[in-house]
């Protein structure tokens, strides 16, 4: 019987083959990897910045926060437990007394300087025979009433005369008084009641030639228009005069708003800016620019030297680099924007809600030095012995936190920590003087009024139009901090400068108005 053929035994596997397939094989897995991990990363960003935005439009506007419910570790919060560093001692009370606050009366007072009308009413039997009744006492309510604004229409007449022993000779008369707007009939009492309703009361224009028509009086907006800008020339002078004695105080806070102006060969609404220059307690400087760059600075602060205090915009430190090396500004920092980024990032990690600790610590020390009205020297040697330990802490932490590399550059928390650490020099500089702020909160504060006038009426008319905005404003500004009734000061003002002189012009500030006023009532007195 004749064997069958042996079957052909199967190839040996290629091994190198094999090798090649579980290398691209293995090459493909790390590439999904990476790729799964890239979109892992982009996914957690995108998710911050969702929740972040969401925050912005329904969440609380409030920064204020519980530290103690802070520092609680929840679900999937990412633990960056900050590193171990020297203990500092909790700051010690100032050996002063904290003083009491004074409760609120719950009765509503009226001012003296309203003019009174009394209004007697009498029984009907008293009125038909008064003479067989005594008063024997009253009761008084008091009320507070109100009557419309009232327009009146002057006319000035200027009579002219001859001599009558002389009817040849030319008539006399008197010369025709300066006024704002030649050839109108804007008076001083119409500007300031304009410039209050639009740089006060925030109304738009529209809005004051609708309350004007009520009364018959039909002044349209352009003609309004017209006025403010002509009215913020004649203010000019008396806010470069403010910015000069702001200047000489050696620190300022400097920030700039955006406000949008109409172009008519542009075709719409371009950008500009509003730059603010403020003294604590002295006054506060507008100036109008259509650009954002360093350039704006040099009118802002040309002259000044000392201490600026900003946010962390790179124009400052690029104008400052302008300057010759003597001159140049010491620049500082606002914590509040650093503490911002820390905020943002709170649900982010527990590193940012440490941070937010540390600053508010900072907080409570400058709340403590504010309630004793400390004076400069208290105020710097304090920071030195309490606020300097707490920044050297925070320093280290930050450092410590990008040496371990635990945070995504991009991520809300990374950012914050580039942002601190990129400004840390400029931060810590406030503790060394004691009449810098730990922030730039009362700018962005002497900013707001301008914010809730753009909202109304949106824009400026012209790019011309914002140096005679930025005039008033700084005029009714400096007039708020004062405590000054910008109605009565703009009249007066307003009354006075058609026949004022170059020299009366630093005698116009509010700051010398006010004291002189106050001279005049304490010599009447």
């Amino acid at each position: 019987m004749r064997k069958p053929a042996p079957k052909p035994s199967p190839a040996a596997p290629d091994m190198s083959a094999l090798l090649a397939r579980v290398e691209a094989l293995e090459k493909a897995l790390s590439a999904a990897q990476a790729e799964n991990e890239c979109l892992r990363v982009e996914n957690r960003l995108l998710r911050q910045k969702v929740d972040f935005l969401a925050h912005k439009l329904f969440g609380k506007k409030s920064e204020k926060v519980n530290i103690d419910q802070m520092m609680l570790e929840f679900g999937d919060a990412v633990a960056s437990p900050a590193p171990s560093a020297p203990a500092v001692p909790p700051p010690t009370p100032l050996p002063l007394s904290k003083p009491r606050r004074a409760c609120p009366s719950s009765r509503n007072r009226l001012p003296e300087h309203l003019p009174e009308e009394r209004v007697i009413l009498d029984p009907p039997e008293v009125i038909a025979d008064p003479d067989d009744f005594n008063c024997i006492g009253e009761e008084c309510h008091v009320e507070l009433d109100v009557q419309p604004t009232r327009f009146i229409r002057r006319v000035i007449v200027r009579r002219k005369y001859v001599r009558k022993s002389a009817r040849q000779a030319a008539p006399v008369i008197v010369p025709a008084p300066k006024r704002l707007i030649d050839h109108s009939v804007a008076s001083a009492g119409l500007l300031t009641h304009l410039m209050v309703g639009k740089y006060v009361d925030h109304l738009p224009l529209h809005r004051l030639s609708l309350i004007l028509r009520r009364d018959g009086i039909q002044l349209c907006r352009q003609i309004l228009a017209e006025w403010m800008q002509k009215a913020g020339g004649w203010l000019e002078p008396i806010a470069e005069a403010v910015a000069a004695e702001i200047r000489a105080t050696g620190y300022l806070q400097v920030d700039e708003t955006m406000v949008r102006y109409q172009d008519p060969g542009h075709g719409s609404t371009r950008q500009g800016y509003l730059w603010t220059a403020l003294s604590p307690g002295v006054g506060v400087r507008y100036e109008w620019h259509a650009s954002r760059g360093a350039d704006c600075l040099k009118s802002l602060l040309a002259g000044f030297s000392g201490m600026a205090q900003c946010d962390g915009y790179s124009a400052y430190p690029a104008y400052n680099k302008t300057r010759a090396e003597a001159e140049r500004l010491v620049l500082a920092a606002c914590w509040a924007h650093s503490r911002r980024k820390f905020f943002d990032a709170r649900e982010d990690s527990f590193f940012a809600r440490w941070m937010i600790g540390q600053i508010d610590q900072l907080y409570r020390i400058e709340s403590g030095l504010r309630e004793r009205k400390a004076g400069p020297a208290l105020r710097a040697a304090y920071r030195c012995s309490q606020s300097v330990p707490v920044m050297a802490r925070m320093g280290k932490a930050l450092r410590r936190q990008v040496e371990l590399k635990r945070h995504l550059p991009q991520g809300m928390t990374g950012k914050a920590i580039t942002y601190t650490l990129g400004l840390w020099e400029e931060l810590r500089r406030y503790a060394e003087s004691g009449t810098a702020e730990i922030d730039n909160n009362l700018v962005e504060n002497a900013i707001r009024p301008t914010a809730i006038g753009k909202k109304n009426y949106l824009f400026f008319g012209c790019e011309d139009a914002g140096d005679a905005s930025a005039a008033i404003y700084t005029v009714v500004g400096i007039c708020k901090m004062l405590g000054i009734d910008a109605q009565e000061y703009l009249r007066d003002v307003l009354t006075r400068l058609p026949d004022a002189t170059n020299q009366m012009i630093a005698s116009m500030t509010p700051a010398r108005w006010k004291e002189e006023r106050g001279g005049v009532r304490k010599r009447a007195a």
